[in-house]
């Protein structure tokens, strides 16, 4: 889409260096900002995944069900999958759990004298 508009003339080159400088400068000026939620996607990759692999799943099974019977079961498996990481994940602090020893498990003390 970007090459295809850089092949269309002078002026659309001028406007892809400009827009390009201006994003470039953004991320780094509006770091800050989207920092938090670039951690928050990193400490919570696993259940974002699990989440969107099941609800994809899920509806697409959904889509192709024929009875009512059906539906209704994949929305009620749906509800309960999605209540069930809520309440163990975060309600009872497993997941918190899980991060902890995954951090300090392998943890080495050394004890420095001196200076490197």
């Amino acid at each position: 889409m970007i090459k295809n508009y850089w092949n269309k003339g002078g002026k659309q080159k001028k406007t892809t260096i400009i827009i390009g400088l201006i994003l470039l400068i953004l991320l780094f000026v509006l770091r800050d900002d989207y920092q938090p939620a670039l951690l928050f996607v990193r400490k919570y990759i696993f259940v974002i995944l699990l989440s969107f692999v099941v609800l994809f799943l899920g509806l697409r099974k959904f889509r192709n069900s024929t009875s009512t019977f059906g539906r209704l079961a994949i929305l009620g498996f749906l509800t309960v999958f999605f209540g069930a990481i809520y309440i163990i994940g975060w309600q009872y602090k497993m997941y918190d759990y899980m991060k902890t020893y995954n951090v300090f498990n392998h943890l080495n003390r050394i004890e420095i004298n001196e200076l490197p």
